[in-house]
This record gives structure tokens, C-alpha cells and sequence, in this order.
């Protein structure tokens, strides 16, 4: 991805239990001369788990992301995010649904390769603008103290198909897209109380731009 090329994951089984976890961080560069914002995808059959932050420096160029879960459509599956991303002007996207079919073969040639991807059919796609689940903002620590995350862009736009729920414990969701759109196409949900404040408004002036202009340094 550091040169530019997309790079995509993903994960399928014929019993749709396929889930992807990121348990290392991933801290990149983007060279200025690549081409093009790279964009990073993971795709799978039920959860797309982040646990680790993903990073893009602001030396380089934009990462673009694309969490995608529940390919199958079988509304089990959702986009989990327990760490926080930084995208440095790529976009960031989450989604849900699809129809992605994972059967074996039934010819004899089929079922002698079985356990290889010559003996596995596989159809359908995700649907990168699906909606049959949502994503979860949370925390590994969640169930002991409150936990603050965020995403930060900065000028890309982020979106969020599907309903969000958030379970921080009373922590800081950042949603910060530079000026650029902000879309969550389902309901809010939350085990606390939240408020939304919107940039430039009176709120926003009277409670959050000193607090954001902390975090920016």
C-alpha cells in the first residue's frame, strides 16, 4: 500500500462464520509519488474486528478503508471498532450486507480437491453500500472505565451504513472528516447519553471547539 497499490481481504466459509480480526497495528506511509490514495479493504462473512489503530501519516498520502461484514446477508455480522483510525484525507467506509455464496463442487474432479479453492465455488459479492447490520464503537476495557476513539480523516469523508451503536462508558466518539461529509444512514444507538454537536454552530463554539482544538495538539 506504501506505493500506492489497493490491497483487499477477505474472508469466506460455506458455514458463514468467517470473521476477520486486525490485532496489530498498521502504521503506513503513503509515498507522494504514488498515483493515487491506496485503498485498503476487508471484506467478511460475519465480523470485521479492529483492534489495533490504523494509521496513515500525514508525510504521505491518503488511506482509504472499506470495512465490510455480513457478505453473506444473513444479518449476522457487524464492523467492530475498538481502535482508532487516521486516514489522512482518504476516505473511510463501513458497510453490511451482500450475497456471497461459498459451496463445494459436486463433479468427481471437484471432490477430489476439496480443502482447495479448485474445489470451492464461489459467487456473489459484498454490497459496499449495505445496511442489514451496523457498526459498534467500543472498547477492550469498556466494561471497566470509559474509553474515548476516534476516526480523523482529515478532508475525507466518512461513511457509515447501518445502524451505530456506541459503547464507550460514557467515553468520546471523534468523528472528525476535516470539513468533508459526514453519513450514518441508520439510528444512533447508545447504552449512555450522548449529544451530537455539529461544527461551526453555537453548540459546537460553546462546548466542544476548545476541547477539539486540545486534541489537535
Amino acid at each position: 500500500m506504501s506505493k500506492g497499490t489497493d490491497v483487499m481481504i477477505q474472508a469466506i466459509s460455506s458455514s458463514g462464520a468467517a470473521s476477520i480480526t486486525l490485532e496489530s497495528p498498521i502504521d503506513i506511509t503513503v509515498s507522494n509519488s504514488a498515483s493515487k490514495n491506496p485503498t485498503f479493504t476487508l471484506e467478511a462473512n460475519r465480523n470485521i474486528t479492529i483492534n489495533q489503530n490504523i494509521t496513515a501519516e500525514s508525510s504521505g498520502k491518503g488511506l482509504n478503508i472499506m470495512l465490510s461484514a455480513d457478505t453473506d446477508g444473513d444479518n449476522i455480522g457487524a464492523v467492530i471498532m475498538n481502535a482508532d483510525v487516521t486516514t489522512n484525507g482518504g476516505w473511510f467506509k463501513s458497510a453490511t450486507g451482500g450475497n456471497v455464496t461459498h459451496t463445494y463442487g459436486t463433479s468427481d474432479a471437484d471432490k477430489k480437491n476439496y480443502g482447495t479453492y479448485n474445489g470451492v465455488k464461489v459467487g456473489g459479492g459484498p454490497n459496499h453500500d449495505g445496511f442489514t447490520v451496523g457498526t459498534y464503537f467500543g472498547g477492550k476495557d469498556t466494561a471497566k472505565q470509559a474509553d474515548n476513539h476516534f476516526i480523523k480523516t482529515n478532508g475525507g469523508a466518512i461513511t457509515l451504513n447501518g445502524e451505530v451503536a456506541i459503547g464507550l462508558n460514557g467515553g468520546t466518539l471523534t468523528l472528525d472528516t476535516g470539513g468533508r461529509d459526514l453519513t450514518v444512514t441508520g439510528l444512533i444507538n447508545s447504552g449512555n447519553s450522548y449529544k451530537a454537536y455539529i461544527y461551526g454552530t453555537d453548540d459546537w463554539k460553546a462546548n466542544c471547539q476548545a476541547k477539539c482544538n486540545t486534541f489537535e495538539k
